[in-house]
């Protein structure tokens, strides 16, 4: 039937983008969803995830547990005219790992990020994702100011903008230039607590993706995260 071509091309279509969209920031992985099949994932979940698989103790970073954010924002793709609006209260859910601590991000059951960090450093990041029912899975490692992936570069500059009294944090803005399958940038504003913990992100993207099934697509994506409360739920 031609509606199952479609539904099939499309597929795959979304699948290329969001490959390529895997290295949109140095610290950071963005994810692509069909809207129709995008879950978000509630507190009383993200509680649930980390008691079934905690891991072991933290190593100079947050308290283990689950933080909550409130969000703002969305995220849209020009060919498939795919526009999502995050939930208004996102988890962040902190084990301990390797060297440091693992952080887990489910914006949504179809959308996962995850972010490890060792001293201070971030060390890696991955994405969990499904969308028209097409799972997929990808991880990266990153040294110094670079991370790597198939086809792109990434080039990350680190700027520290001083301390935030009020909030108890210290602010750093990270900018990232892409080359290579995926071309742009992007901004990500942290306020960052002493432990590691983030207590306010602001992200703005930008980018373009070259796809061989519908040619060049545009990601932008708009997003704000506020730290509900520094006790995480356990």
């Amino acid at each position: 039937m031609w509606w199952r071509t479609r539904s099939r091309s499309s597929a795959r279509s979304l699948l290329a983008v969001a490959l390529g969209l895997a290295l949109v920031l140095g610290t950071d992985a963005f994810l692509l969803y069909g809207s129709h099949v995008a879950h978000p994932v509630s507190a009383r979940e993200a509680v649930s995830r980390f008691r079934s698989s905690p891991g072991p103790a933290v190593a100079g970073g947050p308290r283990a547990g689950v933080y909550l954010y409130d969000t703002e924002g969305y995220s849209r793709v020009s060919a498939f005219g795919v526009r999502r609006a995050y939930p208004r209260v996102s988890a962040r859910i902190v084990r301990g790992h390797g060297c440091g601590w693992r952080e887990e991000v489910p914006l949504f059951a179809e959308h996962v990020e995850t972010y490890d960090h060792c001293g201070g450093e971030q060390t890696g990041f991955g994405t969990r994702l499904s969308y028209f029912l097409v799972p997929s899975e990808s991880s990266y490692a990153c040294a110094a100011a670079a991370c790597r992936g198939p086809g792109v570069t990434a080039t990350l500059t680190v700027s520290a903008g001083g301390d935030d009294a009020r909030l108890g944090c210290r602010r750093v803005t990270l900018t990232t230039v892409l080359r290579g399958d995926v071309t742009g940038g992007a901004v990500r504003r942290l306020c960052v607590a002493p432990s590691g913990l983030v207590v306010r992100e602001e992200r703005s993207v930008g980018v373009r993706v070259r796809s061989a099934f519908v040619g060049d697509v545009d990601y932008v994506e708009r997003a704000t995260f506020a730290l509900r409360s520094a006790e995480p739920l356990t």
